[in-house]
């Protein structure tokens, strides 16, 4: 993992109060699939979210992080190919 891609792994635990495990940062390329592991960790521990203010979130921290315009950041944008994270 390059430096962006940990800086977003940290702020999206952070941000959802959870943990993200190498093997799982690894398999997360695109927004879609980070937004998909908050909300099946969430769930696991029983916490009821919100899918849609969860994926604005995840949204804004990937704005924020790779600074990017937020219509670039979909669920199927590839975060190191697309946003260019590296």
């Amino acid at each position: 993992m390059g430096l962006d891609t940990v800086e977003i792994v940290m702020a999206i635990e952070e941000e959802f109060q959870v943990e993200i495990s190498d093997n799982d940062a690894e398999k997360m390329f695109t927004p879609g699939d980070i937004h998909e592991f908050v909300l099946r960790t969430l769930a696991a521990r029983g916490e009821t979210v919100d899918a849609d203010a969860a994926w604005l979130r995840i949204q804004d921290i990937l704005v924020v992080q790779l600074g990017v315009k937020p219509e670039r950041v979909t669920k199927t944008t590839r975060i190191i190919e697309e946003l260019g994270a590296d």
